[in-house]
C-alpha cells in the first residue's frame, strides 16, 4: 500500500470516510462479547484509535507473523471459538447464522469464502463437502478465502508454533478440524493495492 502507509498504518486508511479497522469493528460488535486488535507497524497509532473505538484489548504482534499471537499461552488454554478477521477484507456477512453453524460442533473450525474466478489472487480452498484437504493459489479453484474465518485455538498442535495462518489451516486440515463455512458475504472487497482503496471510495458514491 506504499506510498500511502509511509504516515498511516494500513487499518487506518479510510474507506467511504471511515478507516478499514472501524468497519471491522462496526461490523463484529453487534455480535461478539469482546474485540481484540492485534497491532505491529505504527503500534500505537492503531492501538490508541482501537480502544476509543470499539476495542476492548490490544494484542502486540511486532515482529511477529499474522497468527503468531495464537501462540500466546491466553489463547493456546482456550477451548472454544473465536472469530478472525483482517482489517483489508471488506464484506457484508451474516455473523448471526456463522455463530449458530459454529455452535453444532464447537471443535470446528471454519473459513468463510466466496466464489471466485481467475484474475482474483488470494488462498483458494479445496474442499470435500466442505471438509478442507488443501489450500493454496491455483485460480481454478472457485472458493476463495475472504480473510474472515472461525478458529478453535485449544484444537491446536500444542507442541507447534505458528507464525502464519498458512500454518494454522494446516495443522487444523491435518487433524481434519478445518471446514469450509455454509456462510458466504453479500459484498466483499480485499484492500491490497492504492488501486483497491480508490476503487472502494468511488464503489458507492
Amino acid at each position: 500500500m506504499r506510498p500511502l502507509t509511509e504516515d498511516t498504518p494500513k487499518p487506518l486508511l479510510k474507506v467511504q470516510g471511515e478507516p478499514l479497522l472501524a468497519h471491522q469493528i462496526n461490523l463484529l460488535k453487534s455480535q461478539v462479547s469482546s474485540i481484540a486488535v492485534t497491532v505491529g507497524y505504527m503500534s500505537e497509532k492503531v492501538s490508541s484509535f482501537a480502544l476509543q473505538n470499539g476495542a476492548d484489548y490490544v494484542i502486540n504482534n511486532i515482529g511477529g507473523g499474522n497468527a503468531s499471537w495464537l501462540n500466546r499461552s491466553m489463547f493456546r488454554q482456550c477451548n472454544f471459538q473465536i472469530l478472525v478477521i483482517t482489517c483489508d477484507n471488506l464484506m457484508s456477512v451474516d455473523l448471526a447464522d456463522i455463530e449458530a453453524e459454529s455452535r453444532i460442533k464447537p471443535r470446528l473450525s471454519y473459513l468463510i469464502s466466496r466464489t471466485s474466478g481467475p484474475g482474483i489472487k488470494g488462498d483458494r480452498i479445496h474442499q470435500t463437502f466442505s471438509r478442507v484437504n488443501a489450500i493454496s493459489q491455483e485460480e481454478s479453484v472457485d472458493s476463495l478465502a475472504t480473510g474472515l474465518q472461525v478458529i478453535n485455538p485449544g484444537t491446536l498442535s500444542t507442541n507447534r508454533r505458528f507464525e502464519t495462518f498458512h500454518d494454522v489451516w494446516n495443522d487444523l486440515i491435518g487433524s481434519d478440524l478445518l471446514f469450509e463455512s455454509r456462510n458466504h458475504p453479500t459484498e466483499w472487497a480485499a484492500i491490497d493495492t492504492p488501486e483497491d482503496l480508490m476503487a472502494a471510495n468511488v464503489a458507492k458514491k
